[in-house]
């Protein structure tokens, strides 16, 4: 398996990077900002190794499959006519094959299930600063499921590949950017006030900001909006857009969701 048997400028790009990882010389040779560059730790690489084996284009449809799916799941609770707009934000994290998805759907997971903010930990990092939502509200299970989920198996990794490890450690200290920083401050900020207000649509928001390369395919973390947000919470930030929907299927003529109920 070759780098350069895979597109690296425009569909899939990232997706192809993580396919080839364990084909390179060296995991981090690639600087940030490069095509090809893998940014994660050895955790995510190991994790992902068994579907490396596969051909290139089964790996992309399976990755694009995984992708798709978890956003459907991600926006679910909305009515097709918030979900679809809001689907339309992913495409172009599809398109590029990144682990946004991933991530989206850990952060949502993790606020009931700490175990599942591992993902984020082992693939972006910097967004686990959302993990200062259960240090400001007190909420210790999560957190502590977090903490010992991440120390366990972040350690059985580092026992299998120490060379890997220090490699990324080594990668991660050479890579500055004051704009990432100053981004991670508002991240962290955003994390405080939304943790002391009770806004847990605020976590998506931090994830855009924390995330350390920013792009257009960041945007797809908002998806996981409907699964941080309360039933009552999502009909209200409905409720000033469904006079426009009603007016518009007027318009067009189609029948309202009540007339579409069983009597």
């Amino acid at each position: 398996m070759e780098l350069l048997a895979v597109p690296t400028k425009s569909w899939a790009i990232d997706s192809a990077t993580y396919w080839s990882v364990w084909s390179r010389p060296e995991m981090y040779s690639i600087p940030p900002g490069e095509p090809g560059a893998y940014l994660y730790s050895p955790l995510f690489a190991q994790a992902i190794y068994p579907l490396t084996l596969l051909p290139w284009p089964v790996f992309s449809a399976v990755w694009l499959a995984l992708g798709l799916a978890s956003y459907l799941w991600l926006v679910r609770p909305l009515r097709w006519v918030w979900s679809v707009p809001l689907l339309a934000l992913a495409c172009e994290d599809l398109r590029v094959g990144n682990v946004t998805w991933l991530v989206a759907i850990c952060a949502a997971v993790g606020m009931t299930h700490g175990a599942a903010w591992l993902g984020v930990v082992a693939t972006k990092l910097a967004p686990a600063v959302a993990l200062g939502w259960f240090v400001v509200r007190r909420e210790w299970r999560p957190l502590g499921e977090a903490g010992v989920t991440v120390v366990v198996v972040v350690g059985v990794s580092v026992l299998v590949a120490p060379s890997l490890w220090w490699q990324w450690w080594t990668f991660l200290t050479s890579s500055h950017s004051t704009a990432a920083m100053v981004r991670l401050v508002l991240a962290a900020v955003l994390v405080v006030v939304a943790a002391r207000r009770g806004w847990p649509w605020a976590l998506p928001v931090v994830l855009v900001l924390a995330s350390p390369i920013p792009g257009i395919y960041t945007v797809a973390f908002l998806c996981a909006l409907p699964r941080l947000m309360s039933p009552e919470a999502l009909s209200r930030a409905a409720a000033p857009f469904d006079g426009f929907v009603a007016g518009a299927r007027r318009a067009l003529d189609l029948p309202s969701r009540a007339s579409q109920e069983p009597t």
